[in-house]
């Protein structure tokens, strides 16, 4: 098995390194691998002792082998053990540098398994000091949000400090407005709760919007600075005490109502009146009293017949307090003579006129 490195990141908590729990699974791995080679180095220890303990035997075996032959043979005794003497050691040797080399893999293998528990542990610090920054990080913000709300008590005070400190103007019900830097107000501006009243010094404003002054005319404006069309819609009555005209910024283009006094309602265009209407009398084209029920200034294009009143001679009104020109139907006439004066008691109808003292037929 070959150590598998642990990940630190590249630099201090930035996320990109093992988390806790992969770096611990490398180090048991690691412990294992290590636990594995030492078994494996301990059996190849035991290889080399036994081996060395071989090479001594065969050194005592050589020598004695060594002594028996010269013994037997006579050969110089100092070069039989010198050959010996260096085949033991070359054994020597060979089994030392095994020993080396495992040696040598155990404390490479302690070395890997110590840097291992270094990285675990630097890898706990780094997460105590990341626990650590985010607490300190929710306590800055919850500094924060202290300070705004201390802010914001204080803004809150300072505001009602400066509602305290400008009293209400006028009396109760009077819109308040800029005066100068302080408030007041004004009785030709009320609100009710419920109604507007503008101009009405009378008192509460008597409908939803009331507009009224006591002396002198009445403006209510409505106009398009940008050219357009200003429409007026209505859902319900019209109520105008002084009438209704529209001005075309120079002059009266035409008004509806408030004409004169006495109940008088009239329409009136370019300043002229053309329509006037009281309890006794309408007056149509003309601004002259009309004396009569019906006045027309002008002449009168009549599309379908025109009918006139229907009399008998006795219940005529009389010719001249109708003025001449006036037309009525008889229904009992005893003559028809043309120019004739009507005379009742038959049973004719004609059309009589009046010449200021008579009626005559036809005339």
């Amino acid at each position: 098995m070959i150590f598998t490195p642990i990940n630190t990141g590249s630099a201090p908590n930035d996320g990109t390194g093992d988390t806790p729990r992969a770096a611990a699974q490398k180090i048991n791995s690691g412990f294992e691998e290590v636990e594995a080679r030492l078994h494996d180095q301990g059996e190849q220890i035991a290889y080399a002792k036994r081996s060395i303990d071989d090479v001594v035997t065969l050194a005592q075996e050589s020598a004695e082998a060594a002594a028996a032959d010269r013994q037997q043979t006579g050969e110089d005794r100092d070069a039989v053990e010198a050959a010996a003497i260096a085949v033991a050691a070359d054994r020597v040797q060979t089994a030392l540098d095994r020993v080396a080399t495992q040696a040598d893999a155990v404390s490479t293998a302690a070395d890997r398994t110590a840097a291992a528990a270094a990285a675990t542990t630097a890898t706990d610090k780094a997460t105590i000091a990341t626990t650590r920054a985010g607490e300190a990080a929710g306590s800055a913000t919850a500094a924060a949000g202290s300070a705004t709300a201390a802010a914001n008590s204080a803004t809150a005070a300072a505001a009602s400090a400066a509602i305290a400190d400008r009293a209400a103007g006028g009396s109760n019900g009077q819109i308040q407005f800029n005066s100068g830097g302080v408030l007041a107000g004004s009785a030709s501006l009320i609100w009710t709760g419920s109604r507007l009243g503008i101009g009405a010094t009378g008192g509460a404003p008597g409908s939803e919007l009331e507009i009224r002054k006591y002396t002198g005319d009445v403006n209510f404006t409505l106009q398009s600075d940008a050219g357009g069309t200003t429409y007026i819609n209505l859902t319900g009555p019209l109520v105008a005490y002084g009438g209704v005209r529209a001005n075309n910024g120079t002059s009266e283009e035409w008004r509806i109502g408030g004409l004169g006094s006495g109940g008088t309602f009239g329409v009136s265009l370019a300043g002229v009146e053309r329509l006037k209407i009281n309890s006794q009398s309408v007056t149509i084209g003309t601004s002259s009293a009309p004396g009569v029920a019906l006045r027309v200034g002008g002449v009168i294009a009549a599309t379908g017949a025109i009918r006139p009143g229907s009399f008998t001679v006795a219940t005529l009104p009389s010719a001249s307090g109708v003025g001449p020109g006036s037309q009525a139907h008889v229904t009992d006439a005893s003559i028809t003579t043309y120019r004739a004066v009507v005379v009742g008691g038959g049973s004719d109808g004609v059309t009589v006129t009046s010449i200021g003292g008579q009626w005559l037929i036809g005339a």
